[in-house]
């Protein structure tokens, strides 16, 4: 992977890994999930959800728990 695509690959993930750190403080009850709502809200959890979900769904083969927290936020957000 050349030098723009490891800073490109790293900035996507980020995303993925800080909306996966909120959810882990909400559902540890360090902060409400609906505090973390109410700051990011269900349009912007659906968005990076849906952009992230094929590579959510395929990586399990390799990483079995890869973003639960993340899944399990956007899951109750669709539930809601």
């Amino acid at each position: 992977m050349d030098e723009k695509n490891e800073r490109d690959y790293y900035m996507l993930i980020r995303v993925a890994t800080f909306l996966e750190d909120a959810a882990s403080l909400g559902i540890a009850g360090v902060v409400g999930l609906e505090d973390i709502r109410g700051l990011f809200g269900n349009a912007m959890i659906q968005h990076y959800f849906g952009l992230y979900k094929p590579y959510i769904e395929h990586e399990p083969q390799r990483q079995p728990q890869l973003f639960p927290n993340f899944r399990r936020l956007a899951r109750e957000e669709t539930n809601r």
